[in-house]
């Protein structure tokens, strides 16, 4: 019989096309496999195992060719639990890469070989994160050995990559250099890097400015009739620790007259040689003799494996320093075949094989080591592609042994073309999978894969009777003693003034499990309550940008003693902030300790990728709520970690009636310690009313995930509760900054809700911050200004029972969205809203001192309310805010104990305070601002030096330190100005290490000038800003640029003539010689726009020596005008100003040459110059012609010129008046 396509004899049962709906593919869990094949002669398959056992996985396979373009892409739908195996390919002879995309964690690889007689196949495990930092253990490159590494770039810009070859001394040769298209790949050759000369071992590091994949490929092929042909994936070194130890276990050894096992073993270490021990153990756990080995840093050494006594068993490989590395066995002779095997660093209780054949052609032996004191109880479960399973059969293997188990003895008679095997054990274990077809017509093909754990899996997480906690090590006394209020809390009262009930649920990510691990704080901080903030903050799909629990966790493993406490979770999110899911996935690793929980998943490799990603989304301070009323005014902005004990036990399965869905008081349980978020509640709940909690025990457990608490019972169960505040994400340049933001639609404002107003609107792409103005309906008065903000919220506390408009305006350093000074909520950024409850006496709060030594601020209140019973405390960085509640405290004199990270260290914040009762509360005093900046006693780098250089298109800062620490570099860039009426924008990170320091701002607009600040920033802490002494800008070569930065004007009942100052700036290249100017008006009876001036040059209002406006200064027209006698009739106006009306002048942005006046005017029709009727005919949007002697210049010293004046901004700035 004559050999097919290697894979189709795997797949031979799928042959009747299966046809599946087009799914669309939530991007979830991302997987990489370097290579694919498609070539003549050559084939590529995959095979994919759904890890959930309770929801089908939407799978989408995308082929790339290694010029980047996609191929081919193929989608499948995989049941529960289930698997499927299947060619992939475009049937254009492609060479490439695969990315897998799919909503459901997913085991499996890709196989790739040659077709026909005496075939070749080998295996890529699928790849679940990018690094930039990669290493390939082990290469040999000589007479008989071929190494190729592939490389696969999945972003999408271009990677630049390098290839650095180091022999077993450490030694590297001179680095190659390649640059692989954005979504591209490439295939090097070993022999490139080390030129003529012969290597039978070594190494390849891979570097590269982004996160790659990569495989590495061994052949003798070359060679008297070799037949090797296997591999392994580059790995991501693991970092080391200080008096830490490595173990690692190869499920598999063989030796004897016609087999072999070999070691390839690399130092990760970057400065101390690593001290080796390599044990071997047969299958009834007698160990040999230990093999010693020293390799030097970053050295390499492979060797034969013996242990004199020509049996099977397996390997122990320990080491005082991090080791990569393989182990190969095969056969001797011509013609023998080779497999790999990539040391694995855990054990775990459960693993999966994703993928097995078991017929006429193929082979599957799974091999497991169990490297404990004590015997260990297997079980394997063969399940077939539909996820069902087979008659799982029992083993047991020896203490320190390894066994060696036939699929065929799992599948009995039956031919299986795919399935996958599920091993699950009593203690750890580790395995290995082995594919042969040596048993078919001249087959070759010798390969296999290391059994993994499962990434994630609902249903009971590991333990049949009750989930896992993970909030042991949280105490109420110590985390109290981080709260900046203690010593002077109050309970708020329990407000009659709340809406009945609040519900989160609909804005939050899937319910998850977090399985056998005790990782609740994380899933209850990071992946639940993160997602919401950010979400909110970005306005994007909470599920395919949700955030990683296994990010935070690991973090706080790696950065803490006692990491199981939910207070440490915001610690990280404060010092590191927090990945996405999909950058790092959740993975679990089974244990039988805290301690050892803890070791495995501070050993977890986070990419590069992934600390820069978790720096953009950080959080702020913390504030703690005691009382069931706070937690309630609390949920009232959004929702709260609380960390639960005493509570009933409930098992895995628990499925309550929606009756019974509620957690009951048990005070025998105190060891069930566990963090959970509040996601709502209802006052009416179970007739008592109660909080809504949403769970990490799967949505098998409550209802969908889902459980309550009820009032009576909060005391009894809830310890603790807090929200984070939500720093602002850096403002990210792109094209649609240099234009206008439009006007924010959909603003609302809530009408009666409770003693405040919540503003919320809908995000402007390019805006980089938003003002709130308010005017009160009923008076003629016009807006004002009462915040300013980064994100699309704001919570107002105005006197209650009046009715106010609320006007959202979008700002960016071009300009800012319309905004008129009589707008109603007939337009889409203006709504109507009121508090309501009685109205309190406005408190008055000053600042009295600071205590360095204490880190506080001591605060004295004044005109208390006799009625007030609390008093809530806010604090913001602008006397604009955005405000930070931190709760309540007794309406008296204060205290704030900063911490020393807090974010308002090396800081002047402002303060103010609200009081309040049950059924009334009092508008927000005017703010305060601390008086001296708040020292810190962390040894933060304080930052000398600070300069900004203009280049061609970017301006690049330079700073030093002082060489104290700083995990990371705040940089924050101010349009100048005049004065200090614009916000400052974080840009971006830098990265913190060494004294001197380098940025490049790609993000500012040339012609336009700046200010810069950057500050350090270590563990949470911050150093004091230090801000640019002049603003800089990039050139604009020969452009011009007219820029209308602000005018001047009458307001209110007015009379001709009319004054108008304008100020314009020349921020371009080239001498303005005359422009055009046309004064607007905005009708507010008939929302008409019309021109009440012809278009007129600036010669006419301009005295002598204000033209040419020359590039670099600027000038103040100072001029009256006749308004037309049309327009005397009553009604209310807004003025606008547009200068190069005639569009006569080329310039670099034309978005700036406008403005709308903030307050209004109008004239009665006494006023008018000729006798006309009341109905006088106004032309929409049409010159109304005034004679040109309407325009006179005013007198000389009202005008000015020169150059163009900033003021230089502190940091924090006070627009209070």
């Amino acid at each position: 019989m004559k050999k097919v396509l290697g894979i189709t004899g795997l797949l031979i049962l799928l042959a009747v096309g299966t046809a599946y709906s087009q799914t669309t593919v939530a991007d979830m869990y991302s997987y990489y496999l370097p290579y694919f094949t498609e070539l003549s002669g050559t084939w590529t398959g995959l095979g994919l195992r759904n890890s959930d056992s309770a929801e089908a996985a939407h799978v989408s396979v995308i082929v790339y060719g290694q010029n980047g373009n996609p191929a081919a892409t193929t989608e499948k739908i995989l049941a529960p639990g289930g698997q499927d195996a299947f060619v992939a390919g475009s049937g254009k002879g492609n060479e490439g890469w695969i990315r897998v995309n799919s909503d459901r964690p997913l085991t499996g690889l890709c196989f790739f070989g040659t077709t026909g007689e005496g075939s070749h196949m080998a295996d890529i495990t699928l790849i679940p994160d990018l690094s930039k930092i990669l290493h390939v253990p082990h290469v040999g490159q000589n007479y008989q050995w071929d190494t190729a590494i592939m490389v696969c770039n999945p972003n999408p810009v271009a990677a630049s990559v390098t290839l650095t070859f180091r022999d077993k001394d450490g030694q590297a040769i001179s680095p190659r250099s390649y640059t692989i298209p954005a979504d591209g790949s490439a295939a090097y050759n070993v022999s490139d890097l080390t030129g003529n000369t012969e290597y039978v071992n070594g190494s390849v590091e891979l570097s590269a400015d982004q996160g790659i994949a990569a495989f590495a490929l061994y052949t003798d092929l070359k060679w008297n009739k070799g037949m090797s042909f296997a591999g392994i994936s580059a790995v991501i070194p693991e970092p080391q620790a200080q008096g830490e130890s490595y173990e690692y276990y190869l499920p598999y050894f063989t030796e004897g007259s016609d087999n072999w096992t070999g070691l390839g073993l690399r130092n990760s270490g970057d400065s101390q040689n690593a001290n080796i021990t390599v044990t071997v153990a047969d299958q009834n756990g007698n160990a040999s003799d230990p093999i010693r080995k020293v390799l030097s840093s970053k050295g390499q050494d492979a060797f034969v494996v013996s242990s004199s006594s020509g049996k099977e068993g397996w390997i122990r490989v320990n080491s005082d320093s991090p080791l990569t590395g393989l182990c190969f066995f095969g056969t001797t002779g011509q013609g023998s075949h080779m497999a790999d095997i990539t040391l694995i660093p855990d054990l775990s209780k459960t693993l999966y094989v994703p993928h097995v054949g078991q017929n006429y052609q193929w082979d599957t032996t799974i091999m497991v080591c169990n490297p404990n004191a004590s015997a260990a109880s297997l079980s394997l479960t063969f399940r077939d592609k539909d996820g069902q399973a087979l008659s799982p059969r029992s083993y047991t293997i020896a203490a320190g042994g390894s066994g060696k188990y036939k699929v065929a003895d799992l599948t009995g008679n039956t031919e299986y073309v795919n399935g996958s095997v599920e091993i699950s054990a009593d203690q750890g274990v580790a395995a290995f999978a082995l594919y042969t077809d040596l048993k078919w017509n001249k087959g070759m093909s010798f390969a296999g894969i290391s059994a993994v754990s499962p990434m994630y899996e609902t249903g009971d997480g590991g333990n049949a009777d009750y989930p896992r906690t993970g909030n042991q090590d949280f105490k109420v006394a110590q985390s109290e003693k981080s709260d900046p209020l203690f010593g002077f809390r109050s309970s708020a009262p329990a407000s009659n003034l709340l809406s009945s009930k609040q519900d989160y649920a609909a804005n939050l990510p899937n319910v998850r499990d977090q399985g056998s691990t005790g990782s609740c704080t994380a899933w209850a901080t990071g992946y639940y309550y993160k997602t919401w903030q950010e979400a909110v903050e970005e306005h994007w799909d909470k599920n395919q940008n949700a955030f990683s629990p296994m990010y935070l966790f690991a973090m706080q493993c790696r950065t803490f003693e006692e990491p199981y406490d939910m207070t440490k979770s915001w610690e990280i999110l404060k010092r590191y902030g927090c990945a996405r899911l999909i950058t790092v996935p959740f993975k679990e690793y089974e244990s039988w300790s805290d301690s050892d929980e803890k070791r495995k998943y501070a050993s977890v490799s986070l990419s590069d990728a992934a600390h820069e990603e978790a720096k953009i989304y950080r959080s702020g301070e913390m504030a703690r709520f005691g009382s069931l009323s706070e937690v309630r005014q609390a949920l009232s902005s959004g929702p709260v970690v609380m960390g639960i004990n005493r509570y009933e036990r409930m098992p895995s399965d628990w499925s309550p009636s929606p009756e019974r869905n509620y957690l009951s008081p048990d005070s025998s349980n105190y060891n069930g310690g566990h963090a959970i978020l509040c996601v709502g509640y209802d006052d009416s709940k179970f007739g008592v009313g109660a909080v809504k909690l949403v769970n990490s025990w799967g949505t098998q457990w409550g209802e969908k995930g889902y459980t309550w608490i009820k009032y009576p019972d909060f005391d009894d169960i809830v310890l603790y509760a807090m929200s984070v505040k939500d720093l602002p994400n850096p403002k990210k340049p792109s094209e649609e900054t240099k234009k206008k933001p439009d006007a924010p639609s959909d603003v609302r404002a809530t009408d009666a809700a409770g003693p405040y107003v919540d503003i919320t609107w809908s995000n402007v792409s390019n805006a980089q911050y938003y003002r709130i103005f308010r005017a009160e309906i009923g008076k003629s008065s016009t807006y004002s200004e009462i915040a300013s903000v980064y994100n699309t919220s704001y919570r107002d506390f105005p006197e209650p029972g009046i009715v106010f408009y609320y006007s959202v305006v979008s700002y960016n350093d071009i300009g800012n969205s319309d905004h008129f000074a009589s707008d109603t909520d007939a337009k889409s950024y203006v709504d109507r809203g009121s508090a309501r409850g009685n109205t309190l006496l406005r408190p008055k709060v000053l600042w009295i001192s600071n205590d360095d030594q204490e880190m506080s601020s001591s605060f004295t209140v004044s005109n208390i309310d006799s009625g007030a019973e609390a008093m809530e405390v806010l604090v913001a960085n602008s006397s604009d805010g955005p405000w930070d509640s931190f709760g309540w405290i007794e309406p008296d004199d204060f205290d704030i104990t900063w911490g020393n990270d807090s974010e308002y260290a090396g800081k002047k914040p402002f303060v103010k305070v609200i009081v309040s009762n049950a059924d009334g509360s009092s508008e927000s005093s005017d703010p305060v601002q601390v008086g001296k900046v708040i020292a810190s006693a962390v040894n933060v780098a304080s930052v000398y030096s600070f300069t900004a250089t203009p280049q061609n298109t970017s301006v690049r800062l330079s700073w030093t330190s002082d060489g104290g620490n700083a995990d990371f570099f705040e940089i924050w860039r101010w349009l100048a100005a005049e004065d200090e009426g614009n916000e400052w924008v974080l840009i971006d990170y830098a990265e913190g290490g060494g004294t001197s320091f380098e940025y490049i701002d790609k993000g500012s607009l040339p012609g336009k000038d700046y200010y810069y600040a950057v500050c350090a920033v270590y563990q949470g802490a911050y150093s004091e800003f230090a801000v640019t002494d002049d603003p800089v800008k990039i050139e604009v070569g020969q452009s011009s640029n007219l820029y209308l930065y602000d005018f001047g004007y009458d307001y209110g009942e007015i009379t001709n003539p009319v004054t108008f100052k304008v100020v314009v700036w020349n921020d371009g290249a080239s001498d303005i010689n005359d422009y055009s100017l046309v004064i607007w008006a905005y009708d507010w009876n008939d929302g008409e726009i019309y021109q009440l001036s012809e278009i007129f040059p600036a010669s006419y209002a301009a005295k002598t020596g204000q033209l040419p406006l020359r590039a670099g200064e600027e000038h103040v027209l100072s001029f009256t005008f006749n308004v037309p006698d049309e327009f005397a009739d009553g009604h209310l106006y807004s003025w606008g100003i547009e200068i190069d009306a005639s569009r006569d002048i080329a310039e670099l942005y034309e978005d700036d040459n406008f403005l709308w006046s903030a307050d209004g005017w109008q004239m009665s029709s006494g006023w008018r110059r000729s006798a006309k009727e009341s109905s006088a005919t106004k032309i929409g949007r049409a010159r109304l012609f005034a004679p040109k002697i309407d325009i006179t210049s005013r007198k000389k010293e009202e005008n000015f010129v020169g150059p163009i004046r900033f003021k230089k901004p502190s940091f924090c700035i006070d627009h209070a008046e």
